[in-house]
């Protein structure tokens, strides 16, 4: 319910611009500060995916499930669409939840091994569902674990992931020696101009 709220409220003040993402985590660490079982995380997952959908639709629900439950739920206002759930992970039951469940995918790096393989095990998923894969958002992150990659390479990259069907490219410039939010910026404005004209 919180989390429905908070989404809502984005979603109103953004003028329907927000994408929620959705990850079970990886560090066991969290869950046993919340007294939660690291074990059902992903099963606890694919119950509420569906009961945020009913939230953000519906006047007032009930629902009674594996993990929670809920007497008379309801948000007001609410958002003025569904606010798309995009799922994210690297191993076959986050990718099999997103086929089921979500909008897109955040997916690792295509710097990384094996990425462009983890995109079409998605595609085989979604249209196992019977689901088309061209509605389907798809999002690359190139991680912190890329940073000593040269930007050239980054923007094959980009390439990559273009001819592989995804939608857009997340930058992170973490662990680049980057000192100012300036050099940032630069460094974010020097990739999409190459990437701009590799693209063209």
């Amino acid at each position: 319910m919180l989390v429905a709220k908070q989404a809502t409220d984005v979603a109103l003040m953004s003028n329907g611009r927000f994408r929620l993402g959705v990850g079970s985590g990886w560090n066991y660490v969290e869950y046993d500060a919340l007294g939660e079982d690291w074990a059902k995380r992903g099963a606890k997952m694919s119950e509420q995916i569906p009961y945020l959908r009913r939230l953000w639709g519906e006047e007032a629900i009930d629902w009674r499930g594996e993990f929670d439950r809920m007497d008379r739920g309801n948000i007001v206002p609410r958002p003025k669409h569904q606010i798309p759930i995009y799922c994210g992970g690297f191993a076959e039951p986050a990718f099999r939840r997103a086929a089921r469940l979500a909008d897109g995918f955040i997916f690792a790096s295509a710097l990384a091994p094996g990425a462009l393989d983890n995109m079409k095990r998605v595609d085989e998923l979604l249209l196992a569902e019977g689901r088309s894969t061209k509605d389907f958002y798809k999002l690359s992150v190139l991680h912190p674990d890329d940073a000593g990659v040269p930007v050239d390479q980054i923007v094959e990259a980009i390439l990559r992931l273009r001819d592989a069907g995804a939608d857009d490219a997340s930058i992170v410039t973490m662990r680049r020696g980057l000192a100012t939010v300036d050099q940032h910026i630069d460094f974010i404005a020097e990739v999409k101009a190459k990437a701009d004209a590799a693209l063209r």
